[in-house]
């Protein structure tokens, strides 16, 4: 089949890029690897690309779209009461590392009321100055294909890629409300033979948040200077949420590209 779906995105991003920042994920790069993927037959594997059309198709909508996808990631309304300079979608950001010794974890996806951080271009931070009566928040997410738990560590091998993403999320988000979601084809999220080791850690933690605490114990790496003492409280608070690829695409505002990109879906999806 033959597409045109990045001529159509490469339209859009200049009208999209007020609601949608790409961090350390590079717009050129993602639409040549957009363009290899609509000349080839078969699956695509790329989570990096699915969650770039995520993204692309949300932000298409503006401020409606954003907060549809914090909606459906959330399973809140996150942004009610929230100035609208704060509804983006922050796509491969870095947030300050809680660690010594460790460098940034890279966060796939991330909503919320953040900010840049500094002059990198994929460093966020919370926003600390919030008009009106909204409450800080922030939602990390993980996306997988079909990709597993990382176990790519450079200091500790005891690290957990899971433990350390809501170790993030509660170090830069420490009051307010706090979402860390898994986001995986459908196929896998939900499987009862649980085929990733995700689903083992993930429902360890929904089944007790002591033990995302406990996980941190265990890391040998000294904590930054201003790590809160009461982690585990914090950790307590994230709400862990699963959300499926298919849900979001099929959830898509109606835009232009919700068309092309669902058509593109169905074509590519083979995780089914």
């Amino acid at each position: 089949m033959t597409y045109k779906i990045s001529e159509i995105i490469r339209d859009s991003l200049k009208k999209n890029e007020a609601y949608l920042h790409f961090g350390k994920a590079y717009p050129e790069r993602l639409l040549l690897s957009l363009q290899r993927a609509e000349k080839t037959d078969g699956e695509l594997y790329d989570e990096q690309l699915w969650t770039f059309l995520v993204a692309i198709g949300y932000s298409a909508d503006g401020s409606a779209g954003v907060r549809a996808l914090s909606k459906l990631l959330t399973g809140d309304e996150p942004f009610l009461n929230t100035p609208t300079k704060n509804e983006k979608i922050w796509l491969e950001v870095l947030p300050t590392p809680p660690r010594k010794k460790e460098g940034c974890s890279n966060i796939d996806l991330a909503l919320g009321t953040i900010r840049l951080r500094g002059k990198n271009a994929g460093g966020i931070e919370l926003a600390d100055k919030i008009s009106g009566s909204a409450e800080p928040w922030a939602c990390f997410c993980e996306m997988k294909w079909y990709s597993d738990i990382s176990v790519r560590v450079r200091y500790d091998p005891r690290r957990n890629q899971l433990g350390r993403i809501l170790e993030n999320l509660a170090y830069m988000c420490p009051g307010g409300k706090k979402y860390f979601v898994l986001v995986a084809p459908e196929k896998l999220l939900n499987d009862r033979s649980m085929p990733r080791f995700y689903h083992y850690k993930f429902n360890e933690y929904i089944a007790d948040p002591a033990n995302i605490a406990k996980d941190l114990d265990a890391v040998r790496l000294e904590q930054a200077d201003s790590y809160p003492e009461n982690i585990g409280d914090i950790l307590a608070r994230i709400k862990l949420r699963k959300v499926s690829y298919e849900k979001l695409f099929d959830s898509l505002p109606d835009t232009e590209l919700r068309g092309p990109i669902q058509e593109f879906v169905k074509d590519k999806n083979k995780c089914t």
